[in-house]
């Protein structure tokens, strides 16, 4: 990354919305460590790799503006990263490998790029905001450059992305359905296979309370645990299939991440708090992060479960448009 002041006028911009999400639990998950001897310049191989399970799009995300500045032809495609106003100890590396996919592909075209990633969800905690960044940042470039891709297209770069940092494996496929999602074949969109599951419209207020306690480390999870994930949650897949259901989502998410033994200290405690209550619940794959979705008129006891536990409290609507352009 290459910190460039620019003082001409943007010639183009863009800007592109992407909600976090949370994985409930998994059925089938790519070796990532197989990956690792893959010759960098040939990525295709990670549109075939992924996962499959279910979770939901959250109506809180991460938005990724663009502004290009001409540069002379002679020189070399610059860029730099701001989130939330800041580009001090920035290590988005997810971010890096989708803008210079977009940088190789302007070929003998050279500008200045400056990114400004603006999140609501904290990073680190299991909702996604690397796959948020990477699928907005992916739909923006896109655009501002006018590289000529679909939406489709623009997406896999952002998966193919996601894969070779491991930052996630099915986050920007479920990212790019948006809603209650069931993700039933691996890869990356136009490959992977993902459908969102309407919710019944007496139940369209829902919400989901999220609790982040503590940042995981993805990478590090995906690159040492991913092997005992496999095979466990098919069977779930398949009756979730059938039943279509968040209440049996939550169900099946706890059974998923308490047999893995990911449920644990305050997490348990709160947890168990909130299901002898008579509220589903579970944390997210993959953080400390307890999540449960609810009448909105259950919203206020849920929260009153989880006071004063520390944290940060966050409420929203399950997304049902997935990741989009949007007006600057």
């Amino acid at each position: 990354m290459v910190m460039t002041v620019v003082t001409a006028s943007a010639v183009s911009t863009a800007k592109a919305f992407c909600p976090g999400h949370i994985t409930g639990f998994l059925a089938k998950a790519s070796d990532l460590t197989c990956s690792k001897n893959e010759d960098a310049r040939d990525k295709r191989s990670y549109l075939y790799m992924g996962s499959t399970g279910a979770g939901l799009a959250i109506a809180i995300g991460l938005s990724s503006a663009v502004k290009v500045f001409e540069k002379d032809n002679y020189s070399q495609t610059t860029y730099d990263v701001y989130i939330n106003g800041s580009n001090r100890n920035i290590n988005f590396e997810v971010t890096k490998s989708v803008v210079e996919e977009y940088i190789r592909l302007l070929r003998e075209k050279s500008y200045h790029i400056r990114i400004e990633h603006e999140t609501s969800v904290p990073i680190g905690y299991g909702l996604s905001s690397s796959g948020a960044a990477a699928l907005s940042l992916s739909y923006a470039l896109n655009s501002a450059l006018n590289v000529g891709l679909s939406l489709e297209q623009a997406a896999q770069i952002a998966h193919c992305s996601e894969i070779e940092c491991r930052t996630g494996l099915g986050s920007v496929l479920a990212q790019y359905v948006g809603g209650f999602e069931l993700r039933s074949a691996l890869g990356a969109p136009g490959v992977g296979i993902a459908y969102r599951i309407p919710c019944p419209s007496s139940r369209q207020d829902l919400k989901v309370v999220i609790l982040c306690l503590s940042p995981v480390s993805t990478k590090k999870f995906l690159t040492h645990h991913i092997r005992s994930l496999n095979g466990f949650g098919e069977k779930m897949l398949e009756r979730l299939k059938i039943t279509r259901n968040t209440n049996d989502f939550l169900d099946m998410s706890f059974e998923f991440a308490d047999t893995l033994g990911l449920i644990s200290g305050r997490s348990r405690i709160l947890v168990s708090k909130l299901k002898s209550r008579g509220f589903g619940c579970s944390v997210a794959l993959f953080g400390n992060t307890i999540f449960s979705i609810v009448k909105w008129s259950d919203v206020a006891d849920v929260v009153k479960c989880l006071k004063g536990s520390g944290g940060k409290l966050l409420i929203c609507d399950i997304d049902q448009q997935g990741a989009r352009l949007i007006d600057k």
